[in-house]
């Protein structure tokens, strides 16, 4: 089992990033304790600063822990998710074209790719089509296993444990919108888009509040789901989703999560299945699962389900 963490963790903090710990060939931040990993909440922390020398070191001693990168303050990325090669080489052209040569090049799942820059001001993050522009309150694995291909991501330039913060291009916001109205011309989505999340909305995102109303009975959570679209969610909220289900249904809510994924083209049953054995819920259930149903037009009446007659608006909106 690689010790990403343990070999590069050092490195990567020294080289001016923001770090965290990935749970071993998953995408989401761990922790690791009582035996075992589950999800690391709150760990937007880590946008605003680096881990200390004493968080750091227990991650070290995290047996197979990967490196995630905490986005927004410092650093950006855009994912490019096609999984044609002559699309994927044209969208890296275009972001090359907007934003500059960067020598942060990272693959998972050739030939989808992920570009890294710097930025001096926040950037929000927006989700469109087969695009993700990675900035406040998202992350990225920089060394860990792939879910899917259970090989090891690789940098095809220089890793980032390699190359110092200040040798990345700064980017602009401007230039960034720049590149999502060019990409989103070239490769028109016929998804909706998922929400921009603005600097003060990303801690509600991944601050992991504790929810109001964690169980629910199984019609009431089934019903509820039907009204959340799954247009290639963020993996951050298709992990709060799941994380949602299981607080408010146990181990009962499995076959709705594997449903409800499996709306998106990026859904693969057996990641699905581990990363739903990883869920450790303990401060969100029902509440989330109501909140978002209710924001795509879901009603609940006297402890009854009462869908309303509606289109999903184009815009999925997030709970903390």
């Amino acid at each position: 089992m690689a010790d990403y963490m343990k070999n590069l963790g050092a490195r990567m903090v020294e080289a001016g990033y923001h770090i965290l710990p990935i749970a071993p060939g998953q995408k989401f931040p761990g922790q690791f304790d009582i035996g075992g990993w589950r999800p690391m909440f709150s760990w937007d922390r880590y946008g605003m600063r680096q881990p200390t020398d004493l968080e750091l070191w227990h991650w070290q001693q995290w047996p197979g822990a990967g490196i995630g990168v905490v986005c927004g303050a410092v650093i950006m990325a855009i994912d490019i998710d096609l999984l044609d090669a002559d699309d994927a080489f044209k969208a890296r052209k275009m972001t090359e074209d907007h934003l500059g040569s960067t020598p942060a090049w990272r693959v998972g799942q050739a030939p989808k790719c992920l570009l890294v820059y710097r930025v001096m001001h926040q950037i929000a993050s927006v989700s469109f089509g087969q695009f993700d522009i990675l900035g406040f309150g998202r992350q990225f694995v920089a060394y860990g296993i792939h879910p899917r291909t259970g090989a090891p991501y690789s940098w095809l330039q220089e890793g980032l444990a390699d190359l110092p913060l200040d040798a990345l291009p700064v980017v602009t916001a401007e230039q960034v919108r720049g590149l999502c109205a060019s990409l989103d011309e070239e490769f028109p989505s016929r998804q909706s888009a998922a929400p921009v999340f603005t600097p003060a909305l990303a801690p509600r995102l991944c601050g992991a509040k504790p929810s109001a109303e964690l169980r629910a009975d199984h019609g009431a959570i089934k019903s509820a789901l039907s009204h959340i679209p799954n247009p290639d969610v963020p993996y951050n909220e298709w992990v709060r989703v799941g994380m949602a289900l299981k607080g408010a249904l146990g181990e009962t809510g499995a076959d709705l999560f594997n449903g409800w994924s499996a709306r998106s083209s990026k859904h693969a049953s057996s990641a699905t299945s581990i990363a739903w054995r990883s869920f450790r819920p303990d401060r969100i259930g029902a509440g989330t699962i109501f909140h978002l149903a209710k924001a795509n037009g879901w009603r609940r009446v006297s402890g009854k389900t009462a869908p309303a007659s509606h289109k999903f608006p184009k815009k999925v909106t997030s709970h903390g």
